[in-house]
């Protein structure tokens, strides 16, 4: 609904959004309620019971992967934006993508049972390719000596690439 250079946090919900909500059969939401603010007027807009929170039709991908800095620390504005839920930015793990894709496909075969062989292979193509990739980048930062895995970071927004890689972040911006 939102183009990737698009703020996240600041979507503007216009009407143009609704229509394609109507039609949905799945919506796919990324950010741990990252996009409550403007998503929920459109799904209240569109009348779409499929694709409601808790229907079959909605799909969130924090619900199945393992999620950082839920409820950790202070939560409140002083932090600025903050996120009790926990860090949205998971997708920044290839290992939480792989998660994702086997998830997906199984929600696309329950949909739709006619494509369900093919949604279930190509998610499990795509878990194996981000698997590869992610033990094959981790193997390389492993090489790496410790200053060399050190970062600042702006906003908490790579702790699953920490995680992931074993970078050791120093100061958060």
């Amino acid at each position: 609904l939102a183009a990737a250079s698009v703020d996240p946090h600041r979507v503007d919900p216009r009407p143009n959004l609704i229509l394609p909500l109507n039609r949905a059969d799945l919506l796919l939401v990324n950010g741990l309620a990252l996009e409550d603010a403007w998503l929920t007027p459109l799904l209240v807009a569109a009348r779409n019971g499929r694709i409601q929170r808790g229907a079959p039709g909605w799909f969130d991908t924090a619900g199945v992967v393992r999620l950082l800095d839920a409820g950790a620390g202070r939560i409140d504005r002083r932090s600025g934006d903050v996120h009790p839920g926990g860090n949205p930015h998971h997708t920044l793990d290839p290992r939480n993508g792989a998660r994702i894709a086997l998830a997906l496909a199984e929600r696309l075969a329950a949909l739709d049972p006619t494509g369900a062989v093919g949604y279930r292979a190509r998610g499990k193509a795509l878990a194996r390719r981000l698997d590869a990739f992610a033990a094959s980048w981790r193997a390389r930062f492993d090489r790496l000596a410790g200053p060399a895995k050190r970062l600042v970071a702006y906003h908490k927004s790579l702790d699953y690439l920490e995680d992931w890689l074993g970078i050791e972040e120093i100061a958060t911006i």
